[in-house]
């Protein structure tokens, strides 16, 4: 009997496994079953949009990444300028005196603000950074020029990313996250499809019982890797 999918299956799990049964259906060769056809288009428009939303869920984490680089740079810059207000040197004193004037304006609070803040007040350090009247006192202070050229790449990087995941976000404003897409598609899988092959298979072995088996197979898998991550997890909290 065809097993149905594990409602605790993640969401990268079902997709996989909803492609595979897809592969399958493409390669049975049944034509002329217009509710199965029906059935397994669902299925194929229900994987797209999951995979559509899991692939924005990795923008997001390939943001928050970008954002964590830029938050480095910028404290390492702040503390660099920051520990050369004590240097013996009054040249390089007086020059991180300067700089930091300005750096202390922005202060460390700057990267706890919301992307959109941060961006802002990032691009305006930068440009005061880059003054000419800045180039010696930048010069002066050992390895200064090298991690304001950093943080430049690093939210350069980041607005890049930034202006690709706000482009994907507004094409699927209307898509819904990836739980809830992998829970419908779970739903048509368990609810329709397997029940539906289930019965055809058993009244047409020669028609539908090859791709019964291939599908029996194919959740099997799923629900082995789910079953063996669970009981991980259970060992992991005893």
């Amino acid at each position: 009997m065809i097993p149905k999918i594990n409602n605790k299956s993640r969401n990268a799990e079902v997709d996989g496994t909803a492609k595979r049964m897809i592969n399958a259906w493409n390669s049975a060769g049944i034509a002329d079953d217009a509710h199965l056809t029906t059935i397994f288009n669902l299925v194929d428009a229900g994987e797209k949009k999951l995979l559509t939303a899991i692939n924005r869920s990795k923008a997001e984490s390939e943001l928050d990444e970008k954002d964590e680089v830029r938050d480095n740079q910028f404290r390492l810059l702040y503390n660099l300028v920051q520990g050369a207000l004590g240097h013996p040197d009054p040249l390089v004193r007086t020059a991180a005196e300067k700089l930091f004037a300005i750096l202390d304006r922005y202060s460390l609070s700057i990267i706890k603000e919301n992307y959109v803040t941060e961006s802002s007040l990032i691009g305006s350090l930068l440009e005061e950074l880059s003054d000419a009247s800045l180039e010696t006192s930048v010069a002066a202070v050992s390895g200064c020029a090298e991690l304001i050229a950093s943080l430049k790449v690093a939210q350069d990087d980041f607005e890049n990313v930034r202006t690709a995941y706000e482009s994907e976000k507004d094409l699927d404003s209307k898509t819904a996250n990836a739980t809830t897409l992998k829970k419908q598609l779970v739903l048509v899988i368990n609810k329709k499809l397997v029940p539906y092959l289930r019965v055809v298979s058993g009244n047409d072995e020669a028609k539908y019982g090859g791709l019964a088996g291939t599908l029996t197979q194919i959740i099997a898998d799923n629900n082995a890797v789910v079953k063996k991550r669970l009981a991980d997890d259970d060992s992991a909290a005893a």
